[in-house]
């Protein structure tokens, strides 16, 4: 408890210099105490220096890591970190000035650990086709101290440029965030894209690639990769007709395990179906209802 009591030692002086902990006008060598939490301070009474160089040496056993520990000299008005894991060591000085040698001057203060801001998060980027143009659109989540996004694009998935920057909106909260471009200057063939993150202090990260096929061919669904062996299925809309899609996949015993709606926006897309939960190694049939009622059922391999 906090209190002073029989589970307390209390300080016996010495004839030269003195430390101890100053607890309710009290002095003590030990003190039994409640686990050390935010907020709490030890303060230290040091009594009958000289003027010389001293050295403190903290040994740390059994102190929560998620509190930093501050150590404060009322002299000098340093705020010096003490590590709450390791031994930790700080030189002073009691020199000619008698504040120097004030018996309080050096208190430690713990506070609890502010994490750092989540980094952004990609909650999910898509690239799909719109007329002769590539939408591009990514929401984001954790938008902290987020400067900038740019576009970044390929025509082979290893060569990337730039193509567009658009400012972060400065909300600086969790919420999901949508952002979006048009691609005016798609190419026939592959156009793969990614977004990069850049912080107000340059640091940076990147979302997965997407990429969109131009292609005047026939339309048609397919899985890619297939087999499936991250848990995601990729579904590839290959120049199909705008409008929702509604997906259901049932496994081997003809059970349906996941239904998920889909809204293609035009032409050639990618969009990614998550389960909720780990499937089981096996196959499955995707079974797939365009706009019109053309039910398109394709077989999905999962490793």
């Amino acid at each position: 408890n906090d209190k002073i009591d029989i589970q307390d030692a209390l300080k016996v002086t010495n004839i030269t210099e003195n430390l101890c902990f100053l607890r309710h006008s009290r002095i003590l060598s030990i003190e039994r105490r409640p686990l050390l939490t935010a907020n709490d301070t030890l303060f230290l009474r040091l009594t009958k220096t000289t003027r010389r160089s001293y050295r403190f040496e903290f040994i740390p056993t059994n102190l929560d890591p998620l509190l930093t520990a501050i150590l404060e000299d009322t002299y000098t008005g340093a705020k010096i970190p003490v590590s709450v894991t390791d031994k930790s060591i700080h030189d002073f000085v009691i020199n000619a000035d008698a504040t120097s040698a004030s018996p309080t001057r050096f208190m430690i203060v713990f506070k609890q650990v502010v994490p750092p801001p989540l980094p952004v998060t990609y909650q999910q980027i898509r690239a799909y086709q719109k007329a002769a143009d590539i939408a591009i659109e990514w929401t984001v989540k954790n938008e902290l101290d987020v400067s900038r996004y740019e576009v970044e694009k390929s025509l082979d998935g290893v060569n990337f440029i730039k193509v567009n920057t658009t400012m972060a909106t400065g909300a600086n909260n969790s919420n999901n965030i949508i952002y979006n471009w048009l691609d005016q200057n798609a190419v026939n063939g592959n156009n793969f894209y990614r977004v990069r993150s850049v912080d107000s202090d340059g640091q940076y990260q990147y979302s997965r690639q997407v990429v969109v096929q131009i292609t005047n061919g026939p339309g048609g669904i397919r899985i890619y990769p297939n087999p499936v062996s991250n848990g995601i299925i990729g579904v590839e809309f290959k120049n199909m007709a705008t409008g929702l899609y509604k997906t259901r996949l049932i496994n081997e015993l003809g059970q349906t395990v996941l239904i998920k709606n889909i809204n293609h926006a035009s032409g050639t897309s990618m969009e990614n179906i998550t389960p909720d939960y780990r499937l089981i190694s096996g196959i499955y049939q995707l079974e797939i209802t365009a706009p019109d009622k053309i039910i398109t059922t394709v077989k999905v391999i999962v490793k």
